[in-house]
């Protein structure tokens, strides 16, 4: 539980079996910097559709670990091929350790890249290897394959709507 790149001072005090307490000189020593970025784990991405036909919406739950506490951000992009990542959630600066990113708004049928990143408390950032997810097609509502249904059944009927 120290913190880096800080000098701290000690002096170790014991007492025997009579009550005969026995103090040392004061001592220090400094912890080293941290230079070390996070280690990210175990990323792994959850695709749900809200909603059925137009109205649906796509979104991707994006979770991670990291071997210390870190914030939470997701750079991704459409395409399947590496490049482009313009888009970023908002950062989370709460330090954990499990990380949980909700992207939002995604277009059905579509491929995406996504990288999470996260950064400790003295700024060391680390980035994960780009990940592929697909989104899949909206959802036909159950009217819609009736309506469907009807309307090629009926072809011959002049549309009156």
């Amino acid at each position: 539980g120290l913190l880096p790149n800080i000098s701290y001072n000690y002096r170790i005090r014991s007492t025997d079996q009579y009550g005969n307490i026995a103090t040392s000189d004061i001592y220090n020593f400094a912890t080293k910097s941290d230079t070390f970025p996070p280690k990210i784990s175990q990323v792994k991405s959850e695709v749900s559709v809200i909603g059925t036909g137009d109205g649906s919406r796509v979104q991707v739950i994006v979770t991670w670990l990291t071997d210390e506490p870190a914030t939470s951000q997701v750079s991704y992009g459409i395409g399947a091929t590496s490049g482009n990542l313009s888009q970023k959630t908002i950062l989370d600066p709460t330090l954990n350790q499990s990380h949980a990113v909700i992207l939002r708004g995604l277009d059905p049928s579509a491929i995406y890249r996504f990288r999470v990143v996260s950064m400790d408390e003295t700024n060391n950032e680390a980035q994960s290897s780009d990940n592929t997810v697909l989104t899949p097609e909206p959802e036909v509502s159950t009217l819609q394959i009736i309506l469907k249904l009807l309307e090629d059944t009926f072809s011959f009927l002049p549309a009156v709507f």
